[in-house]
């Protein structure tokens, strides 16, 4: 078995390094890698594959049923689950994934970050789309603790995330409508209300100002029968001198 597993390595060796190349780093923590069509140990792990080999074929994972699939180590099921130990060499094709991998689950944790910025809003939680939102930031919250084959639970996350935002943003949309309502019905109830008290004031405006037309006319009245009483004073005077002037002459004649 042992000198079986010697060849393979060598001619998976021989074969795999040309198409894979020299790029890489060492893992500097354990993390999960699925594998997908096309992977093989060396494809992956290059001259560590004997070492992810053995931490998956061993082990309560491997009792559990989870390494069945990998009993064979020139043959990866895909959808397998492998646990890949601190400190292995990554290739290039391994590198590239769990970069996919980080990218989806940073992406998935800013979603989450931004849609639990709303939570909290005491004007919104009457809302329908608020409580929707709520529950379908929650779905995230466990989309994206969950490990799944590709780690799709990550983009799940993300796209429940941004659903929640978008219930979040209907939630707030319509409460500035609502607010925007209350101040307009509130207007609206204050400009009735000082309409209702120059009603209840006009009567008595009414009454003052006929009570100072009727001044005005009288006073217009007793100025015009003043001037009237004036024009008659100036008239008698003068029908009063032209009398006395023409006695006077009459006077001279007789004498």
């Amino acid at each position: 078995m042992r000198s079986k597993i010697c060849c393979l390595v060598f001619f998976t060796l021989l074969f795999s390094v040309p198409c894979y190349g020299t790029g890489g780093h060492r893992l500097d923590h354990q993390c999960i890698l699925f594998v997908q069509p096309g992977d093989s140990y060396i494809g992956l792990f290059g001259a560590d594959w004997l070492r992810v080999f053995e931490t998956n074929t061993t082990g309560p994972d491997f009792e559990s049923g989870n390494g069945t699939s990998n009993r064979n180590p020139d043959k990866l099921v895909v959808g397998t689950r492998l646990v890949v130990p601190k400190g292995t060499y990554l290739t290039d094709r391994a590198t590239e994934r769990l970069s996919r991998y980080r990218d989806n689950k940073k992406a998935a944790l800013s979603a989450v970050r931004k849609a639990e910025s709303f939570v909290g809003s005491a004007l919104l939680e009457e809302s329908e789309p608020y409580k929707q939102a709520l529950a379908l930031l929650a779905k995230a919250r466990d989309a994206i603790k969950g490990v799944t084959f590709g780690f799709e639970n990550y983009l799940e996350a993300t796209k429940l995330a941004q659903e929640a935002i978008e219930r979040f943003e209907i939630a707030g949309d319509l409460q500035r409508s609502k607010r925007d309502t209350l101040q307009l019905r509130e207007r609206i109830n204050r400009e009735r209300s000082l309409r209702n008290k120059r009603l209840g004031e006009f009567p008595r405006q009414r009454a003052a100002f006929l009570g100072l037309m009727v001044v005005l006319l009288l006073s217009l009245l007793w100025v015009i029968r003043q001037r009237k009483k004036r024009e008659m004073i100036s008239s008698a005077k003068i029908w009063l001198e032209q009398q006395r002037e023409r006695l006077n002459t009459l006077e001279s004649m007789d004498v």
